[in-house]
């Protein structure tokens, strides 16, 4: 499997399907993400902190790295997909993807019910971002557009 993807099953998983016990796996797998997102930037130096700003505060990154909120929004299908990065901290996103959301798809099994992680791993400059390699994006493949 790739290190980059979390959509690929072994052939005896079969997708499975959205019924009423998906609303509880939504909450608890949003709950879990919720609180390991929170301790990871939390726990960040101060060193790192300044790569989000000019706050040395952990704080800080924690109240304005939220992920979690477009993760739920995602996962109760009211977005397609979660940009997941920051144009000056790209190593602290990727490391908080494979610390916090990565175990989270694994434990909850997300991939079975048709959401994928992938890292953007070509350039992607627009006008307004320095670009958008090696962030990360977070997508319901069964959403219709």
């Amino acid at each position: 499997m790739d290190q980059n993807k979390l959509d690929a099953k072994p052939e005896n998983e079969d997708t499975l399907p959205r019924g009423d016990n998906f609303k509880s796996i939504v909450k608890d797998a949003f709950n879990d993400f919720k609180v390991r997102e929170r301790n990871f930037f939390l726990a960040l130096s101060r060193s790192q902190c300044l790569k989000f700003g000019d706050n040395p505060d952990p704080m800080y990154a924690t109240c304005h790295m939220r992920h979690h909120i477009e993760i739920l929004l995602t996962l109760k299908e009211v977005k397609t997909c979660a940009l997941i990065a920051h144009y000056t901290a790209r190593d602290i996103v990727t490391e908080m993807v494979e610390q916090c959301l990565k175990p989270v798809m694994q434990a909850y099994k997300l991939s079975r019910y048709g959401f994928q992680l992938h890292q953007i791993t070509h350039p992607m400059h627009t006008t307004a971002h320095s670009g958008f390699q090696n962030a990360w994006v977070f997508a319901d493949t069964r959403l219709a557009l």
